[in-house]
């Protein structure tokens, strides 16, 4: 059963305020709850169909079972930025945290289960929390409701049967909610006060069926985990009721849990940049094939331009583009830290840039030149003013980046940014892992 909030006569789901709210904006969506019947409408023009839900009921577990809800539901989603991994209000939860969360979840699924290739935005990787301050809503949840959760999504497969996984934690100092008709299937208590509710059920948009199967884990400690999965309309589901209950469970998800030391934050998501999206998906093997590459090319490095927060081949998929890869690693030396970012995609045409009117390549320090085999390889440096996001001077930052275009249609890029008046990385080590042989999408 999720966790309800119930305020100025409606039904609140938290449970997809989780992942979508951001700070500063909340748009609100009212969904008529059908009540008797069947269907009801979003109002976006989609029509939901559940099961009816017979009352008077009993469930197991539950020694009373309330009524459904026959009013409102309201499901609220945001826009804008605002996600933190080290929000002081919610000191538990950090990105070494997020790390082993995401680890912790992995393990614990069963052994039959695989996790399919994708960007760590979708291969369980917990975001930052989002936050959102103000008065309380009037007609609505409070809006601390919004913020202090964290949320990872995968696809993970089980022979035939393909699923959509995703895990929401935070802590509450509510107590366990009554058991609604309708909304579990069943109730599990421990001998250590530990609640999980179990739902499965399907629920069908515009004719569309699709299974639902979920756990929500009510924890001693505070901590309160939801995992939720649908089939993706395959049919099945490639975890049982009892595996879900089982790893709502796990307790490297608990807030209290500690963080076993020297563990990384999650990596920076990324895009390859502007591309038409005409590559193939890449697949796992080829992405730990150019990682391995770029490692290869920093152990051979006999002069090191400073140390990396993590290696250098740490690519991983684009996000939003299965047929790219990027990182953005941070680079220390003696003068100050610097990002640097790698981006691989295909589908590239290596062709010099056109030149400006005065002779040179449009824009700042730019410079180009093919080289014998039709390899193009472009240079660039540029300064420019940081802003924030309520226009705040952030000071300047130069840049420096080395394009290679491949006559395969392999594009290279890598990028040095640092805040003045640090320096970024020199052109020529850039060049030189730009230029470094076995750095191809097919191999």
């Amino acid at each position: 059963m999720s966790e309800w909030g119930r305020r100025g006569g409606v039904l609140v789901d938290v449970a997809v305020i989780a992942a979508v709210v951001a700070a500063g904006t909340v748009v609100a969506g009212v969904l008529h709850d059908p009540g008797d019947e069947a269907t009801a409408a979003t109002g976006t023009g989609v029509s939901v169909v559940r099961p009816p839900v017979e009352y008077p009921t009993e469930i197991p577990g539950c020694d009373r079972v309330e009524p459904p809800y026959s009013g409102e539901r309201i499901a609220f989603a945001g826009v804008g930025s605002g996600a933190t991994y080290d929000d002081p209000n919610y000191p538990w939860f950090s990105g070494p945290k997020a790390s082993a969360m995401s680890a912790a979840l992995v393990g614990a699924l069963p052994a039959a289960v695989d996790v399919v290739f994708a960007s760590p935005q979708q291969s369980f990787v917990f975001e930052p929390m989002w936050t959102f301050g103000g008065p309380e809503q009037p007609e609505g949840p409070p809006v601390d409701l919004f913020g202090g959760r964290t949320t990872a999504s995968g696809t993970v497969t089980r022979g035939p049967a393909v699923g959509s996984l995703t895990a929401d934690v935070h802590r509450s100092d509510e107590p366990v909610p009554p058991c609604v008709a309708g909304e579990l299937t069943r109730r599990t208590t421990l001998a250590d006060g530990s609640v999980v509710d179990s739902q499965d059920t399907w629920v069908e948009y515009d004719g569309v069926r699709r299974l639902v199967r979920s756990a929500d884990a009510y924890l001693p400690d505070g901590t309160r985990i939801r995992l939720s999965l649908d089939d993706r309309k395959s049919g099945e589901l490639p975890l049982t009721v009892d595996e879900l209950a089982a790893i709502a469970l796990t307790p490297g998800l608990r807030a209290s849990a500690p963080v076993p030391a020297g563990t990384p934050p999650p990596p920076a998501s990324c895009h390859a940049g502007e591309g038409d999206g005409a590559s193939a998906s890449l697949n796992r093997g080829t992405v730990d094939r150019l990682n391995r590459t770029l490692d290869d090319h920093w152990q051979r490095e006999t002069t090191k331009p400073g140390s990396l927060d993590r290696p250098l081949g740490s690519l991983q998929l684009a996000e939003s583009d299965s047929g790219s890869v990027c990182e953005v690693l941070t680079v220390t030396t003696p003068v100050g830290e610097s990002d640097l970012r790698v981006s691989i995609t295909g589908g590239r045409v290596p062709h010099l840039p056109e030149p400006s009117p005065d002779g040179g390549f449009s824009g700042a320090r730019r410079s180009a030149e093919r080289l014998a085999d039709g390899t193009v390889v472009e240079r660039a440096e540029h300064s420019y003013a940081l802003a924030g996001r309520d226009g705040a001077d952030l000071g300047d930052e130069t840049s420096r980046s080395v394009t290679v275009t491949r006559p395969s249609g392999t594009q290279v890029r890598v990028t040095s940014s640092a805040a003045v008046p640090g320096i970024p990385l020199a052109a020529d080590w850039l060049e030189s892992v730009a230029t470094a042989p076995g750095l191809e999408l097919s191999g």
